[in-house]
């Protein structure tokens, strides 16, 4: 196993509840630590409003779900009858943390992704990275006496599109009193191919915490943080907030118990994957499938066939890959089962917006996986999400 054994960690401290007896072997790796940081999270969203025009061209163009009783099942009916309708196209709300690179360090936002390896950072000559009214920190490692050379090249797709530079090798900063040294990440030299979803965006980088790193890339930096004994524990957890307002914080180490109700469950994880027995909302039944939760991904994504069925049963309009609701007509609520214990989303969870007159947009995406779900942040912020990456396991509990 790429980490290290597991005499480092302490003893339980904390009741679990246990899944199988399988998973009793492996209680120790969620034991609480007394050497673990804690990063604040800063919660981001942008939206804009679309008036009657727009949506009329919604209904007109887009696949009419809401044709089918999801809406009157829901206690409402579907109507653009008032002339001061209006849709809110909310973007996706996302969560990031601040680091430092290099001697002396350079501060970065970046987002911590458990749905990817990838560790990159825009370097200080990139193209595509300074595009509107987006400010983006730079790094230049020019700038760092701790900087070592690589230069490796880097060419990576995400959905949105790729990225090309080359690898790098320096200091990491996670706080002010943990560094990771000699961590390799990619400087960006060319980010045109992420398009406005990065130009516009608040934050610079990714900080890639994903179970399995696809071969030949760099080792992640919980790995090297307990590599080089900077945490007991190669651990990180999530606390998303529940409220509209609320920031997250993520724990790197350990985990925070002020931050959910009773005991985690703990689920195996299998090539970076969970495996699901079933997603279910108003008689929409996925059957057993396979999840990533994925602290990257704003939305829940489901296969095309999948979401649109789910989409069919709660009437739900879908228009340029985006599905939506009448703001006034209460969506019910989603339950996710994971061996045998069902984690539910809140319906209200699921509605993107606040505004009580027009349609808004649901969290809900196409996935290209044809038997893959991700649940992303509109999920994480329901349940406190703690990843252990040497025992490949992901527990949850209620979020407070």
């Amino acid at each position: 196993h790429k980490f290290c054994s597991s005499s480092k960690l302490n003893s339980l401290t904390h009741p679990i509840m246990k899944t199988s007896v399988a998973s009793l072997v492996v209680l120790a790796a969620l034991a609480k630590v007394s050497a673990k940081m804690v990063i604040p999270l800063r919660k981001r969203s942008t939206h804009k409003t679309v008036n009657r025009e727009r949506i009329e061209s919604l209904l007109k163009d887009g696949e009419e779900f809401a044709t089918s009783d999801g809406p009157a099942l829901r206690g409402g009916k579907t109507t653009l009858s008032d002339d001061s309708l209006v849709i809110k196209m909310y973007g996706k709300t996302i969560y990031y943390g601040t680091i430092s690179v290099g001697t002396p360090g350079q501060t970065f936002n970046v987002i911590f992704d458990t749905g990817s390896s990838e560790f990159w950072i825009p370097s200080t000559n990139c193209t595509g990275c300074e595009t509107g009214s987006a400010h983006r920190n730079k790094y230049n490692h020019t700038n760092s006496t701790s900087y070592i050379k690589d230069g490796a090249p880097y060419d990576f797709s995400f959905m949105s599109g790729p990225v090309k530079g080359y690898y790098s090798v320096d200091d990491v900063h996670l706080t002010p009193t943990m560094t990771v040294g000699s961590q390799r990440f990619a400087e960006i030299t060319d980010a045109t191919g992420l398009g406005p979803g990065y130009s516009g965006a608040s934050f610079d980088g990714i900080v890639g915490l994903y179970f399995s790193p696809r071969e030949n890339t760099s080792t992640t930096v919980i790995e090297n943080a307990f590599s080089q004994e900077q945490v007991d524990e190669p651990i990180v957890s999530f606390y998303l907030g529940t409220g509209a307002g609320d920031d997250g914080e993520l724990t790197f180490g350990g985990y925070d118990e002020s931050k959910f109700e009773g005991n985690l469950t703990q689920h195996s994880v299998i090539k970076g994957k969970v495996s699901v027995d079933n997603i279910t909302a108003l008689g929409y039944s996925s059957g057993p499938t396979n999840v990533v939760i994925d602290s990257g991904t704003a939305f829940i994504k489901a296969p095309p066939a999948q979401i649109n069925l789910l989409a069919r049963h709660l009437g739900l309009h879908k228009f340029d890959r985006a599905y939506y609701t009448p703001c006034n007509i209460p969506l019910p609520n989603m339950v996710v089962t994971f061996d045998g214990t069902d984690y539910t989303v809140p319906g209200k969870s699921l509605v993107v917006g606040d505004d009580n007159n027009g349609w808004c947009m649901v969290a809900f995406q196409d996935n290209s996986s044809p038997n893959q779900w991700i649940l992303g942040d509109v999920f994480m912020r329901s349940y406190y999400t703690v990843f252990n990456f040497l025992n490949e396991t992901v527990s949850l509990a209620k979020a407070k």
